[in-house]
């Protein structure tokens, strides 16, 4: 019996403990760059990844459900995480009701609206065209 708890206690307690305080590390570092600004290590980096996300937002197709996903999905996420996401209106419906209940202020009949926005942007069918002057999200007309 002693042997079973010491085998638990470093195969599934020891790697939580150590997992917990780099968490708990990460967020302090967070919140004490967010208080203080000045403590931000590299603002060159952030000022780039400000821009990129700022031109993936940009690139975001235009339609009714735009607004919804800039306020409710870039509250937690990258604009480039949602437009890399091919899946079809059921799949969307599974991952929009996974956020509501996760916190996202999503009411019914926007997550209507924002299921169809997505399905219509990011499904399987689509692909997205960068470089090429396309919009995320746009028709590929390379599809054979």
């Amino acid at each position: 019996m002693r042997a079973d708890a010491s085998t638990w206690m470093r195969r599934v307690v020891a790697p939580s403990v150590i997992v917990l305080a780099l968490l708990a590390s990460a967020l302090t570092a967070a919140c004490r760059i967010a208080i203080d600004p000045k403590l931000d290590p590299a603002p060159a980096v952030n000022a780039a990844v400000r821009a990129a996300e700022a031109a993936e937002i940009a690139a975001l197709p235009d339609g009714p459900g735009r607004a919804l996903l800039t306020e409710r999905c870039l509250m937690c996420h990258g604009a480039a995480l949602i437009a890399q996401q091919r899946k079809d209106a059921a799949a969307w419906g599974r991952t929009v009701t996974q956020m509501r209940t996760w916190g996202t202020p999503i009411q019914d009949e926007d997550q209507t609206a924002l299921v169809a926005y997505l399905a219509e942007h990011f499904s399987p069918t689509l692909r997205a065209r960068r470089g090429s002057g396309g919009r995320v999200g746009d028709e590929a007309a390379t599809h054979k």
